[in-house]
């Protein structure tokens, strides 16, 4: 908590100049400031919401409103009970459809990976021996091709 104060009034203060600038803040906490949105916007965006997927996958599914049950309840002795359900990963392992899906999905991804690293050494190897003019156009077309989305 004192991490986001101490970055809160040095983010607001009415002092001319940057953050680096202050005194009392070091570089290496100044990349740490830095890091701190992206790693937080991670965690709400990310790995919150694969957590949750993982623990409704080891849920049993039921006709109600969530549609699977709880897997932490306690118990009137004031323990913890856990129920956790294998059935969907046994189905997914057992069954030759998914499981020529999960196969033909990591292979595709294997090739599109390869592909994708190849393309991008090569053009990094050629922009990075042109000259300074076509590596600045080379540049922009690489810049563009991310505007498209």
């Amino acid at each position: 908590m004192k991490l986001l104060r101490v970055f809160s009034d040095r983010l607001f203060a009415k002092r001319k100049g940057s953050l680096l600038k202050s005194k009392d803040v070091t570089e290496k906490e100044h990349g740490l400031y830095l890091a701190l949105i992206p790693i937080l916007w991670m965690i709400m965006f990310f790995v919150i919401p694969v957590l949750i997927i993982f623990k409704i996958s080891f849920s049993t599914a039921i006709f109600n409103m969530p549609p699977f049950s709880e897997i932490f309840s306690s118990t009137a002795d004031y323990l913890l009970e856990i129920k956790i359900n294998f059935k969907n990963y046994i189905a997914a392992v057992r069954n030759q459809y998914y499981l020529e899906a999960f196969v033909n999905s990591i292979k595709l991804s294997t090739l599109a990976t390869a592909a994708c690293l190849f393309l991008g050494f090569a053009m990094a190897y050629g922009i990075h021996n042109a000259k300074e003019k076509t590596a600045s156009t080379l540049l922009l077309f690489v810049s563009l091709s991310f505007w498209t989305s």
